[in-house]
């Protein structure tokens, strides 16, 4: 969230003393049309960044990919499938069937399934943006798994609807249920009230109660199993306690509970399958310290946001310019920047690669609600 406010900044400091556009708008349109994206980005970081200081051929090359270059140029295979749930919104699944290693045969070899789960304004390319033995999906996938990588309602990958479009304010309103801190209220993890849990006017429950949902049945109804591994990230194992206390006809499924003791204060429980993985797991979030967290939910954004009758956290086009245009080559020539807003968020960490902060911010931030982000 931080990054793409501070981007912007620079954004504007940088273009009005830099903008001399080589080519006009309806130029960039057309390549846009054709889908030349690698050319239309080039274009676009010249026009508007770094005036002729700045060579866009010295990116990583990465950075200029959608998934399913960037996969595929791997040596991997690649499927999108598309899942509607039962409120009607349509998101985008995708699959690595085998590895780079294996043939094509392996294709329906009965092999463990593994279903991964990205986090808060995340999408499944989070995945897959590193080298092969430093991606989770990548490393399943030479393990002899079969990995899906799901994407919540909103993000880039899933941004239609049955009925509505993504330009329509129907379209983001939603977040995720909260029915899974009154559960552990009942265990008497919760010693304080959390303001979440008293909003009994509003039910936040769509993307627990059916994004997870109707993507996993979805997986294990394609693949012909009946069980499967879920891995979440952040949000994504959030998700996964909500489904857990919604969907009662699961509970005769409910295996075990783990405990993690991290920077939150988190209990896993398979609903799914064989087993279950969290990363960064979040149930509550109040030991949690972070300066520009709080400084969010002081300014109550989603209330400055419904004064202006937007819905929609980062609208989608300004948020792929920002991100797609941006963030690259600011990351590039400046990772420190890009580093310190890394550990603002989420903290100090050495497993960053900073060299591939260019790639991470190419597709990070994807798009959410804004009730989503408020409920955080």
């Amino acid at each position: 969230m931080l990054h793409s406010l501070l981007i912007s900044a620079s954004l504007v400091a940088l273009t009005v003393s830099h903008f001399n556009p080589p080519e006009s708008w309806k130029d960039i349109a057309a390549k846009q049309s054709t889908g030349d994206l690698e050319k239309t980005i080039e274009s676009l970081q010249r026009m508007l960044l770094l005036k002729g200081r700045f060579d866009a051929s010295s990116l990583d090359p990465d950075s200029k990919k959608e998934i399913q270059g960037l996969v595929e140029e791997k040596g991997y295979p690649l499927e999108e499938h598309f899942v509607t749930t039962e409120d009607g919104y349509i998101l985008g699944v995708f699959r690595i069937p085998f590895s780079r290693k294996e043939s094509r045969g392996a294709l329906n070899s009965g092999k463990p399934v593994v279903f991964l789960q990205h986090g808060l304004e995340d999408s499944s390319f989070t995945w897959v943006n590193n080298f092969e033995n430093e991606s989770l999906a990548y490393i399943l996938s030479d393990n002899g798994y079969d990995v899906w990588m799901g994407n919540n309602r909103g993000n880039y990958f899933s941004q239609a609807h049955v009925t509505y479009t993504a330009r329509s304010a129907e379209f983001w309103n939603f977040t995720f249920q909260n029915f899974f801190l009154a559960f552990l209220r009942t265990l008497a993890l919760l010693k304080k009230k959390n303001p979440l849990v008293t909003k009994k006017k509003k039910r936040y429950d769509e993307m627990g109660k059916y994004d997870t949902y109707a993507q996993i049945n979805y997986v294990l109804e394609y693949v012909n199993q009946s069980k499967l591994a879920y891995v979440g990230h952040s949000e994504g194992t959030t998700q996964f306690f909500a489904m857990a206390t919604s969907r009662h006809e699961l509970q005769s499924k409910i295996a075990i509970c783990y405990f993690f003791v991290v920077c939150l204060f988190a209990c896993l429980l398979v609903v799914v399958v064989d087993s279950i993985g969290g990363l960064a797991p979040v149930a509550y979030v109040g030991n949690c310290k972070s300066l520009v967290i709080d400084l969010l939910a002081a300014l109550e954004l989603d209330k400055i946001f419904e004064l202006f009758g937007v819905r929609q956290f980062l609208p989608g086009q300004i948020n792929r310019m920002i991100t797609h245009v941006f963030a690259p080559p600011i990351c590039h020539t400046t990772p420190e920047v890009c580093n310190l807003i890394s550990e603002e968020l989420f903290g100090p960490s050495k497993d960053l690669n900073v060299s591939r902060y260019e790639v991470y911010y190419s597709e990070a931030p994807s798009d959410t609600s804004v009730k989503n982000i408020a409920h955080w």
